[in-house]
């Protein structure tokens, strides 16, 4: 319109062309003064902070029904999020959550029921026909308080009457002028064995009338006898509920085979229960299998014990066989003599990648051993794999190493036990075979606890002989369970016969239950420990009365195996 008038500026010629040309420049003037604003974008965070607001609030002690008022409230503004275009808009849906919110907050709380108990008395009205009924009642009356409603519980026990036993059959309360039938609840186990419950509207009522029928007068209802049931509102006090004994819930042990009991008896047996499974071979036979539900148990049977929490119906099976001659037992793997009680994931010191250790104290523990536990005659075999150990397993490596050497092998069956516990005559026979010396050569003993047959006798005798091991008396007690410091000591003198030195990867020892380390294995502990033979756990402790695993034994010959071969 501008650029038409200035045009007309140099084509008008009369004062009516001028004219025109002003007013139409005006009109495009006054259409443009009226013309809509372009929108502007509206700043929608106040509601939005609004909404997280909203949605901050819990239920608490609020209705459910106001809750529910409050979240649809929520809902409702999250959609004008969407739609709101003008401040107006937004800000009208800013007040009505706020108000949802105000709303919520100042209704009423969900009234709690308040359970207390008071003492009580029945007082005879009509004492025309005077009965000791009154005795019979619980002086304490349980009373449950709600919504401006009191439920009260009152019980009663059977009473005689002229020489006969009476029980309360009904009972009425009078309020208002209205008779209401009380609910009755049998007890039979207990001495009040009738509960009579029935509901009022007032509160802390000093006394309260009651119709009462006995199976004296049942069928003469006309002849109910009269009481006003009176408060002493002074004993008032909260009740509190006896904690309910848990229902003992049972499963069944069965035992199957021949001199095999456990404690407690077989049968019915609360869940939950420790059970210790005993079998006793006779002198001629040994254990040939034993199952839990089918499954293979034997590796667990220690000192030819069981231990086992019973948590389902179980079925023990026992079954043995004749005690075969060392010479016809070329099956070259070995008792691991049970489980221990630490697992793989108990914090083993030798693993070094658990925050939490276990120390497993060393009391006069054993480790039944059945079979060699080092395969003399073992070939090297690769890619060997035991059933409990999983490609996983944080001490894999070392078990396929020393397994493929011949060194560690299983325990029967496909397994090599990684938590049983490593015995004297375990750590003996591995440094026997490590050792390359002629073991056959060696001296006999005279330990009257190692018998001639014995598959580890030959070590023993070497161990004695080159020094490593010390005993006094005529007891070797091979199957012993060693602690950590134990170990040292062996493995250390082992190293000192054989005047290896290796480097000292660790120049600064110091753990932090030095204190609690034998001072006559001191010296061995740390000179491992510079060696990187044996770790202290992740928070910087040795153990040194923590019995060891067959898998942390593994761990720890394999470094002594590597450290000496470079």
């Amino acid at each position: 319109a501008v650029q038409t008038a200035k045009q007309k500026l140099n084509t008008v010629n009369t004062i009516d062309d001028l004219q025109n040309a002003v007013n139409e420049l005006q009109a495009a003037i006054d259409k443009f003064n009226s013309s809509a604003d372009i929108p502007q974008e509206v700043d929608k965070t106040p509601l939005v902070n609004k909404i997280a607001e909203a949605e901050s609030i819990t239920q608490g002690k609020k209705t459910s029904a106001a809750y529910q008022e409050l979240q649809n409230a929520v809902q409702t503004a999250k959609q004008k999020l969407n739609t709101v275009n003008t401040i107006d808009d937004l800000q009208n849906a800013v007040n009505e959550l706020q108000a949802a919110i105000d709303k919520f907050n100042s209704s009423a709380d969900v009234l709690q029921e308040k359970i207390y108990t008071v003492n009580a008395k029945l007082i005879q009205i009509d004492t025309t026909t005077p009965m000791t009924l009154g005795t019979s009642m619980n002086k304490t009356v349980k009373l449950s308080e709600k919504d401006n409603t009191v439920k009260y519980e009152i019980q009663f026990k059977p009473f005689t009457e002229n020489g006969k036993t009476l029980n309360i059959v009904e009972l009425y309360s009078i309020e208002n002028g209205e008779s209401k039938k009380a609910k009755i609840i049998e007890n039979s186990a207990d001495e009040y064995n009738k509960t009579f419950i029935f509901t009022r509207q007032t509160l802390q009522e000093p006394d309260i009338m009651l119709d009462i029928l006995t199976n004296l007068n049942i069928d003469k209802k006309e002849n109910m006898q009269k009481f006003s049931l009176v408060f002493d509102w002074t004993t008032k006090k909260d009740f509190k509920k006896e904690p309910e004994k848990p229902v003992e819930e049972k499963v069944n042990l069965t035992l199957t085979g021949e001199n095999i009991s456990s404690n407690p008896a077989a049968g019915q047996i609360t869940k939950g229960t420790n059970v210790t499974v005993t079998v006793v071979p006779a002198s001629s036979k040994e254990v040939q299998s034993f199952t839990v539900n089918g499954a293979d148990k034997k590796s667990d049977l220690i000192n030819n014990q069981y231990t086992f929490n019973i948590d389902r119906d179980t079925q023990i099976n026992v079954e043995y066989k004749d005690i075969t001659s060392p010479g016809n037992n070329n099956s070259g793997s070995g008792g691991g003599g049970g489980s221990s009680s630490s697992s793989e994931n108990s914090g083993s010191t030798e693993r070094g990648s658990s925050n939490n250790t276990v120390k497993e104290t060393k009391q006069n523990e054993t480790v039944t051993i059945t079979e060699e536990e080092v395969a003399k005659s073992a070939p090297s075999v690769k890619n060997i794999k035991f059933k409990d150990v999983k490609d996983n397993h944080w001490a894999i490596d070392a078990i396929k190493f020393l397994a493929q050497k011949g060194i560690m092998v299983g325990t029967g069956n496909g397994n090599f036990e990684p938590n049983g516990k490593l015995s004297k005559v375990m750590l003996i026979s591995i440094l026997a075979r490590i050792s390359g010396d002629e073991i056959e050569n060696a001296e006999k003993t005279n330990f009257t606890d190692i018998p001639q047959n014995a598959w580890y006798k030959n070590d023993v005798a070497w161990a004695v002989k080159i020094g490593i091991i010390s005993v006094s008396g005529n007891k070797f007690n091979p199957n012993a369970s060693l602690t950590r410091s134990e170990t040292t000591v062996i493995i250390g003198k082992y190293l000192g016969n054989k005047n290896i030195k290796l480097e000292e990867t660790n120049k600064q020892i110091n753990f932090k239950d030095s204190k609690d380390i034998p001072a006559s294995s001191m010296q061995y502990v740390e000179k491992l420990a510079k060696y990187g033979i044996i770790k202290g756990d992740a928070s910087g402790k040795f153990n040194p009365e923590s019995s060891l695993t067959r898998a942390e034994t593994a761990s720890i010959i394999t470094r002594l195996i590597k450290a000496v071969g470079k």
